[in-house]
């Protein structure tokens, strides 16, 4: 049976090493060879050259940042890759080391145009740059941590409390009628006017997934649903979530959105999100990009 198609940001290919994080050997001649490539992060901005993720070399990564910790992400075809924050560098400084056709961007812009391995590595460097930003003390006794297994584990010498990269887990849904002819988009505030997309929000302590996406589309839109079915899941470091994707049926039909959740959300029928699709940014309502998994559950719900 073929592997599921994987959404942007996420790919299969890379091997992360999780035996050789603690294997001080290894890493040391993973950081003494010459193949060995280096991601730098600025200030949340990846670095890109076109379709590929950009790198330094190991010496020229820790000569703009010899404080920071070099965090390993894995093997891909045969090429160890590790991340590095950057931030305490000048961005120019960075430019400078970097090829001259690199630039510096967020992540939510280049990731449509990067290969499926580098926007992959990219989602996956970001991830833990914000966790190391986040958890550089005890989040038990709060002193400082010290980092240890290549930047996947900090560690309290004052209480011995460890801690671990943590994902922060959210459902997001497209919740469609009985009929299946109409489903329900919503947008927040902050998003063009005419921006529209499926509901989502964060899993709570104590509760399922499925019983997130029935909490959640109740208290946005007032909506009762059922048949609550998995579709696919994608990395989402924005800062460092994932998005596990589902399909819903609505129970009830009367949308009540909640003011401090949603500004709007309407149904649109079947017509108006494939015209919407065909449209891209020019659509009205305009629904998010095909990097997205929310554009992923529109797809699979208009069936191309």
């Amino acid at each position: 049976m073929p592997s599921p198609r994987a959404n942007p940001l996420s790919t299969a290919n890379l091997n992360r090493m999780g035996d050789q994080r603690k294997d001080a050997q290894w890493l040391a001649e993973a950081l003494g060879a010459s193949s060995t490539r280096v991601h730098p992060l600025h200030e949340g901005l990846v670095a890109a050259n076109g379709s590929n993720a950009a790198f330094l070399s190991v010496s020229a990564a820790q000569a703009l940042a010899p404080e920071q910790p070099l965090m390993l992400l894995g093997d891909v075809g045969g090429v160890v890759h590790f991340a590095l924050d950057v931030s305490t560098a000048t961005r120019g400084a960075l430019e400078g080391a970097l090829h001259e056709d690199a630039m510096l961007m967020g992540l939510r812009d280049v990731a449509a145009n990067l290969a499926a391995d580098d926007a992959n590595l990219l989602a996956f460097a970001s991830g833990m740059a914000t966790w190391h930003r986040n958890h550089r003390h005890c989040g038990r006794c709060g002193e400082a941590t010290e980092i240890r297994a290549a930047g996947h584990e900090r560690h309290c010498n004052a209480c011995g409390y460890d801690c671990f990269p943590r994902t922060d887990p959210a459902m997001i849904v497209l919740v469609h009628d009985a009929a299946n002819d109409q489903c329900v988009l919503g947008r927040q505030k902050i998003w063009p006017q005419t921006m529209f997309s499926t509901l989502a929000g964060f899993l709570e302590p104590g509760e399922s997934l499925e019983d997130t996406v029935a909490r959640e589309v109740f208290e946005e839109v007032g909506l009762l649903v059922d048949n609550i079915r998995y579709s696919s899941s994608q990395p989402w470091p924005f800062p460092q979530s994932v998005m596990i994707g589902f399909h819903a049926q609505a129970v009830t039909v009367d949308l009540n959105v909640h003011p401090t959740e949603l500004d709007d959300a309407q149904w649109f029928t079947r017509e108006q999100v494939a015209d919407a699709a065909a449209m891209g940014r020019r659509g009205n309502p305009m629904i998010p990009p095909p990097m997205t998994i929310a554009r992923r559950l529109i797809d699979e719900w208009l069936g191309v």
